[in-house]
């Protein structure tokens, strides 16, 4: 059940162009719902009082500093530095109300609120027209009402809206006791009685749900990167292991080719021997042929047959010699060029590998760098988590951070055991 609230930050100026819907662009407003929204006055007709209440202001407290501090030499009162900025002299209460809450309750409540502080009401208005959804994904309708005050003191112009002053603890636990009776519904716990840490009022729930939406990216990004590093270092050892098989590839092919060329030395070695032996035997042949006494006979025709016959056949051996050393040369060249290419994929691979090394690197250094960033993220989510816990109303936490809500029970039951079981031991 949602619990009556009314809770002003400081610090936090009033959008008065909000408050109206003046050009406000926000993703939460619902246009189609605005006419159920309700006004005072306009944004503008706020600022004409706060021009007004200003300046009277302004001699009340020009009027306070002369008769407290007295007078400068230049016959201006002392103190007047410290006049409260104009930006800085109005600022709203928001109520959390039902949607059957009335513009009349919302102004006996303002009233209340303006008797106890001092304040001056400006405006009030009543938002119908504001839709978020909650952490389980559900739309939900954020009724609530804004009231603008004036705060600074109508006798002395100083500044009220302080923790010294109207906002002291006590008053804004009474507030929050106003609050129940005039808009009929339940108070919230009255920490202040019971000497507990009060609440602070956080505006915008949103906040906390950018925080978390960045987490989840930021987590993201690193199980993709740890995915993507992970896939890389697979393709290393596969890469490794192809090198390996390269260069016992290319140790073979190299080995082979030392073998080939061996091989064809002694093959040239051999055929030159026996084109050799085979040149002195057909020389041989060729000189016991030729005849003196045949060649007078012949006039010289036959030992220029017996020539000629040599000739040919010592061409033909020499040939048979070409062909035999190109048969042997051409098996050399061919293991040449697969060695060639074995070096040549395992340079390719070599390359590969130093650029998937290097990619490696670079992607483990950015993990690394998003795990430290992740580390100091988580531990600002964590200080956020327990502000919430601390601070936030509990139906607030509830409802919009329903697991918050659900460690901050845990936590308070674990207290509640540590101190029933003190209390064990000192009996």
């Amino acid at each position: 059940m949602k619990v009556a609230a009314a809770h002003c930050n400081p610090k936090k100026q009033p959008a008065l162009n909000h408050n109206d819907r003046t050009n406000d662009t926000a993703k939460t407003i619902t246009k189609d719902l605005t006419h159920l929204n309700e006004y005072s006055c306009s944004s503008d007709e706020v600022r004409q009082k706060i021009d007004k209440l200003y300046k009277e202001a302004q001699e009340n407290f020009s009027n306070y500093c002369a008769t407290k501090n007295g007078l400068t030499k230049a016959g201006k009162p002392k103190g007047l530095q410290n006049f409260t900025k104009k930006e800085k002299c109005y600022h709203e209460f928001i109520y959390e109300i039902n949607e059957n809450t009335t513009m009349e309750q919302c102004q006996e409540l303002t009233q209340k609120i303006a008797k106890l502080t001092g304040f001056t009401p400006l405006q009030i208005v009543i938002h119908r027209d504001e839709i978020h959804e909650n952490a389980k994904g559900e739309k939900q309708t954020h009724f609530h009402a804004h009231a603008v005050f004036f705060t600074l003191d109508k006798e002395t112009g100083l500044q009220l809206a302080r923790q010294e002053a109207s906002l002291n603890k006590a008053n804004l636990s009474k507030i929050q006791t106003l609050a129940s009776e005039s808009l009929k519904m339940e108070r919230g716990k009255n920490r202040y009685e019971k000497g507990e840490q009060q609440p602070q009022y956080i505006q915008d729930y949103k906040d906390y749900a950018r925080f978390k939406e960045q987490e989840t990216k930021l987590l993201q990004e690193i199980d993709r990167k740890t995915q993507t590093l992970a896939h890389l270092t697979e393709t290393l050892a596969n890469m490794e292991q192809r090198l390996k098989t390269l260069e016992q590839e290319l140790k073979a092919k190299e080995a082979e080719l030392e073998k080939r060329e061996k091989e064809y030395q002694a093959n040239i070695e051999a055929l030159e021997q026996k084109h050799t032996e085979a040149f002195d035997k057909l020389l041989k042949e060729s000189n016991a042929k030729k005849s003196l006494w045949k060649n007078l006979v012949t006039f010289g025709g036959h030992n220029e047959k017996v020539e000629r016959e040599f000739q040919i056949q010592k061409q033909a051996l020499r040939a048979t010699l070409t062909q035999a050393e190109d048969k042997a040369l051409q098996q050399v060249e061919r293991y040449k060029r697969e060695k060639e290419e074995a070096e040549k994929r395992l340079k390719e691979s070599q390359e590969a590998e130093r650029q998937a090394r290097k990619e490696s690197q670079r992607l483990r250094e950015s993990a690394e760098q998003s795990m430290q960033y992740q580390t100091k993220y988580l531990a600002q989510m964590r200080k956020y988590e327990r502000f919430l816990k601390d601070n936030m109303q509990e139906n607030d936490l509830k409802e919009y951070f329903p697991k918050l809500y659900s460690e901050l029970l845990k936590e308070q039951l674990a207290k509640s055991d540590r101190e029933m079981q003190q209390w064990a031991r000192t009996r």
